[in-house]
């Protein structure tokens, strides 16, 4: 039986905390589109997720994220995040909601909604290409 979308961010939340790309790729189907408001793509397909990912480990090194309060819907998974510390050593947090589609285990979309333009700015400061 496959992960539930819950377990399926759980696991990816993992991942990440472990730095471990490859079982981070494992989570993601091979057509699968991060985007953040009004539609901006940030990655496209798993080469752009892993690409987006590695950086990500590198520039931010404590980079992990927290779940707070969550919503699951069939296959689709409503979540308020922290990512902390978001910018390396600064400890700087940054909160964002996400929804996540999760077909047979493995994210489809996920889109992030930015409340506070933090993360917005975050991806805009020094992009992570």
């Amino acid at each position: 039986m496959s992960k539930s979308p819950l377990e399926t961010l759980q696991a990816a939340m993992a991942a990440i905390e472990s730095r471990d790309v490859e079982s981070l790729m494992s989570l993601f189907d091979e057509h699968c589109t991060i985007s953040h408001e009004r539609n901006v793509v940030i990655a496209d397909g798993h080469d752009a997720i892993r690409d987006f990912y590695t950086a990500a480990f590198e520039r931010f090194p404590n980079f992990k994220v927290e779940l707070g309060e969550y919503l699951t819907l069939g296959t689709v998974l409503m979540a308020i995040e922290t990512n902390v510390p978001a910018s390396g050593d600064e400890g700087e947090t940054i909160s964002s909601a996400w929804a996540y589609q999760v077909r047979d285990g493995k994210f489809t979309l996920m889109h992030m909604f930015d409340p506070t333009g933090d993360m917005e700015e975050l991806l805009s400061r020094d992009s992570l290409e």
